[in-house]
Order: structure tokens, then C-alpha cells, then sequence
């Protein structure tokens, strides 16, 4: 079976951008926005299981990963004194 609903890992302010069926639905910054755009596209979040696999692709974390994405790691040497 594939995937539904993709969650995409979360931007530099914690927003996960969501589609279902490739089709983009939002972005969303907690399980509850994630509930409400699936709402919106006609689907019954009430009665889906967030850890399902054969529904969800958690890209970058799980349905409770919201963490803003860690900023991109700079080179060079560190100057301590």
C-alpha cells in the first residue's frame, strides 16, 4: 500500500510541510494542525493512527518531532581563550 500523507521534517521554525496523495494540503506546527488540515481535505483525523506507517511518511522526526530544524554547521575552527 502507499503512502498517504507525507510530513515533511521541520523548517527553521518548526512548521512540517503536509500532502496527501501528493497533494499539497499546508504547513502545520503540532499534531493538531496536522489533525485540521487532514480535516480540511475531507479525511477523519479523529479516528487515524498517527504511527501508522502504511498512511504516514514522518519525515524527520515522528508525529511528536517539532523541533525547529538544527541550523546548517558552519567549518572553520572554533577560537577559544
Amino acid at each position: 500500500m502507499a503512502t498517504l500523507v507525507t510530513v515533511f521534517p521541520p523548517d527553521s521554525d518548526g512548521r512540517r510541510r503536509v500532502t496527501c496523495a501528493g497533494e499539497e494540503l499546508g504547513r502545520a506546527g503540532s499534531l493538531y494542525e496536522v489533525m485540521d488540515l487532514l480535516n480540511g481535505a475531507g479525511l477523519n483525523a479523529a479516528a487515524t493512527a498517527f504511527e501508522d506507517t502504511d498512511i504516514f511518511d514522518w519525515q524527520g522526526g515522528g508525529p511528536y518531532a517539532w523541533a525547529p530544524a538544527a541550523p546548517p554547521e558552519r567549518g572553520g575552527t572554533s577560537q577559544e581563550g
